[in-house]
């Protein structure tokens, strides 16, 4: 099953949840956890009404090592984009 992208993970009081994680959803939860950080009023809608507005011809493989790792999600994505580099929210 993990070539499938599924795992066994330890949830609650011990109980075994049989998931698939969604690495593009972490990268989407690091990318507005850093611009709240700088005090930025962002949310999942927010971005989400932004993007269907400011659509680009670009994309990244969410899927890269680089995104694992917490932190600098921004740079992150522009640096990796392939084609048009994306504008940022900020």
């Amino acid at each position: 099953m993990l070539s499938c992208g599924f795992n066994n993970e330890i949830g609650y009081d011990e109980e075994i949840m049989f998931v698939k994680n969604l690495t593009g959803f972490w990268i989407w939860q690091e990318y507005i956890r850093q611009l709240t950080e700088k005090n930025a009023k962002i949310d999942y809608v927010y971005l989400q009404n932004y993007a269907l507005k400011n659509p680009f011809d670009g994309y990244f493989n969410c899927e890269d090592p680089v995104f694992m790792e917490s932190g600098g999600m921004a740079a992150k994505i522009r640096d990796n984009c392939i084609g048009k580099k994306p504008e940022s929210p900020e």
